[in-house]
This record gives structure tokens, sequence and C-alpha cells, in this order.
């Protein structure tokens, strides 16, 4: 029988835990909890437990307030979508008129995208956070939480210049326009933001307050899936960027070293796949609602504006969807950049010091490109950005002999400057034939 005896010592031991073994202070999950909690003030992403640390705690609850707040969205921007089509059938349809239609109609589906995303939200944090742990040698990005926040703030207030633009234009217009039949300036306001609604139904103050609820959820809806697409890339792009920077800054040429960083590559890149999975139809809303704009935009240039307000607002407005649509792109495409930044420390290798695992490696880069696609109708590239400018070049082209004589014939007579959407598109077929 062994007798253990106690050892009389002054020395005491404390024992550390490894920050590198340690779970990352800062997960994804911490640092984009505030961008969720922000969309949900709006109706968007109807989540519980986002601000607690531990991932099991993030719920969907279909019986829920948060729930009913996004159903609201969901229908706001329905009904608003569904007044715009009545108008257009009552009085037919007129190109710069199509702009809030198409507003609604796909701010409506990306409420349901997110309602979607957010009931496999907690999916796609297990996965990432099963990246994190695997990767924990890496380290945490510990200015992301701080990236996040500054983001947010900064495209969520230049949103709210333009909204408020948007209402002061309105009230310059009804003030120009004169109308004294109306009973205040409210409900000139009303009439002038928003025809399509209070032109087929009687404007009363409840109705006006649900239309611009309505109308406000339904542009932070708008901004908000830009920003989202944002934010997501850019912590994406930087695990990436952390895989770029051991490699630069490695002086191992061993096969197990090259066999861990594909390895980590792949765990990343895979990660990649899976938030592509789920925010693919966000992607896509977000490109065509932003080109039809453009488009739109564009058309309205060569409108005539009557107040400074007017004119003020318009080029706010036109260079923030310009701004915005630029910056989905690049931190979109920041993520396809940093997936193929490998291939420069790859390719100067010494030859003494090649393996397989250096040629799978590249091999893997060339032939399965990573990024954010767009219901893989197309993947967001830098070069994918030309395209979408060659394409408004295109449409500004083709417009801008028929509309220029267009409107300087209307306003010779001083009536509405709209043209007829049949006629718009049976001469724009004629000159591009």
């Amino acid at each position: 029988m062994r007798v253990i005896r106690k050892m009389k010592s002054d020395m005491a031991l404390t024992i550390e835990p490894d920050p590198t073994l340690a779970y990352p202070q800062h997960s994804f999950h911490e640092s984009f909890s505030f961008v969720i909690v922000f969309g949900q003030f709006f109706g968007i992403m109807p989540l519980y437990g986002m601000t607690r640390k531990n991932i099991q705690d993030v719920q969907f609850k279909w019986k829920s307030f948060r729930f009913l707040y996004a159903c609201y969205n969901i229908a706001g921007a329905f009904v608003m979508g569904a007044f715009c089509i009545l108008k257009f059938a009552l009085h037919g349809l007129m190109l710069d008129q199509a702009g809030p239609t198409s507003f609604y109609i796909l701010n409506f589906c990306g409420a349901v995208q997110f309602i979607v995303l957010a009931k496999n939200w907690s999916n796609v944090l297990k996965e990432w956070s099963l990246m994190e742990m695997s990767m924990r040698g890496y380290g945490s990005v510990v200015t992301m939480k701080r990236r996040h926040m500054i983001m947010t703030t900064v495209v969520m207030t230049l949103a709210l210049a333009e909204h408020l633009l948007f209402i002061g234009n309105a009230f310059t217009m009804g003030q120009h326009c004169g109308n004294f039949s109306l009973d205040s300036s409210d409900e000139i306001y009303f009439e002038l933001a928003f025809p399509s609604v209070f032109k087929v139904i009687e404007y009363s103050p409840w109705k006006a307050f649900f239309v611009e609820l309505a109308n406000v959820i339904s542009t932070v809806t708008w901004n908000y899936t830009d920003l989202f697409i944002m934010l997501i890339s850019c912590s994406l792009a930087a695990r990436f960027a952390q895989i770029n920077r051991r490699l630069k800054t490695n002086r191992v040429m061993h096969e197990k070293f090259w066999k861990e960083i594909r390895e980590d590559y792949s765990k990343v890149a895979h990660l990649v796949q899976v938030v592509d999975k789920h925010l693919a139809a966000l992607v896509t809303i977000s490109f065509f609602n932003n080109a039809f704009f453009l488009c739109v935009q564009l058309y309205n240039s060569l409108k005539i504006r009557s107040t400074p307000v007017e004119t003020i607002y318009y080029f706010y407005s036109f260079g923030f969807l310009v701004a915005r649509t630029i910056s989905v792109t690049l931190y979109g495409a920041w993520i396809n950049d940093e997936s193929r930044k490998p291939l420069e420390v790859l390719h100067s290798i010494p030859s003494e010091y090649y393996c397989e695992e250096i040629a799978r490696m590249i091999h893997q880069i060339n032939a399965s490109p990573v990024g954010i696609t767009g219901s893989r109708f197309f993947m967001i590239t830098r070069s994918f950005l030309l395209k979408v400018s060659e394409c408004s070049v295109i449409w500004y082209s083709i417009e801008d002999p028929l509309t220029t004589h267009f409107f300087k014939h209307q306003s010779t007579r001083g009536n509405e400057m709209s043209l007829p959407f049949p006629l718009y598109f049976g001469v724009r077929t004629a000159l591009s034939s």
C-alpha cells in the first residue's frame, strides 16, 4: 500500500490559460450582435438571445412580438406595393413613377428573406463558431466590433439625412404647388409624398401614420440590406486576411505547415459557402434594387427641378445610392480578393520546397473561386462593378436622345413630365435595332 504524504513548500503554482487555446473573446456572434439588435427596432431579424455570449441562447420564435413586428414590416411593404400597382392600373404606368413600386415589392421580398435568415441564423452561428474554434491559433479580429458599429452608424445616419430631405422636398413641393383645397400642410405632404395611396383612398391621420411607418421601415430595410451584406463580407474577408498574414510572415517550409494552411483555408471557404447559401437571395434583391434605382435616377436626371430643395435632394439621393452600390460591391469583392492572395506567396515558393500540399492549394484556389454570389447568377468581384457601371451607361445613352426631346416638349406645355412605359420601350427598341 502506497502512502502519499503532503509536501510543505513556500512555492505557489499559478496556472494561466493559454490565450491561443482559449475561445476567442471577440467572436463573430459578439461583434455582430449590435447590428442584429439595431435591425430589430425596425422589424428585421426577429431573434432572441443576441446579447448573450452563448450561441445556444440565440432563438427564433414564431409566437413572439418581434416576429409580429417583422410581419408588419412585410405587410406594410406589400400593401404599399399593392397601392402602387392599383394606381398604375387606374392611371397608366409611368417610368418615373415605377421607382416606388419596385421599392416596396423588393423590400417586401427582402423582409421575407430576413425572416428566413433569422430562422436559420443559429445554424450560421454554429458553423462560424466551429471555424473560430478550429482557428483559435490565429486569434480574433479585435477591431471588428468597433468597425461594425462605426459602419452601421455612418450608413444609417446618411440614410436618415436622405429621408429627411425626402420629407423636406415633399413639404417644399406642397408650398410651391399652393394647393389650398387641402385642409392642412400634413395632408398636402402625404398627397405629394404618397400619391399612389391617397389618390386611391381618402386621407385621414391614422391612415397617414401607418403609411409613414411602413415607408420608414421599408427605407431602413433597403439600407440595412446593403449594410448587412457589407458587414458579413467584411467579417469573412478578415479571416482570409489572417491566413494571408501568416503566409507572409512564415519562415517554415515544412509540408506539415502547408497542410495546416490549406486546411484552414478550406474551413473559411466552407464557411463562405454556408453563409452564401443563406445570404444569396438578399444579395440578388440588393443588387437588383440598386441597379433599377440607378436607372430611374438617371432617367430623373433629365427632369427640370423647380426648387433648390428638390435639386439638393436629387443629387444627394443619387450620390448616396451610387456610393452605397459601390461599397456593397467592393466589400463583397473583398472576400474574393483575399481568397486569391495566397497565390502570390505560393507561386514564389522555391522549387526545392515545393510539395504536394502547395500544388493542391493552388489548384483549389484556381478551380473553386470563393465569394458571395447573387443566387448563383453572379459572384461579387471587382470586375462585377464594371459590369454594373457599363449597364447604367448603356441605359443612359439609350434613353437620353428620346427623353431629352420629350422633356423639352412637355416643358413647353407645362404638363407633368412623365413618359408612358409602353411608348418609352417601344421607341427604345426601335433605337436599339
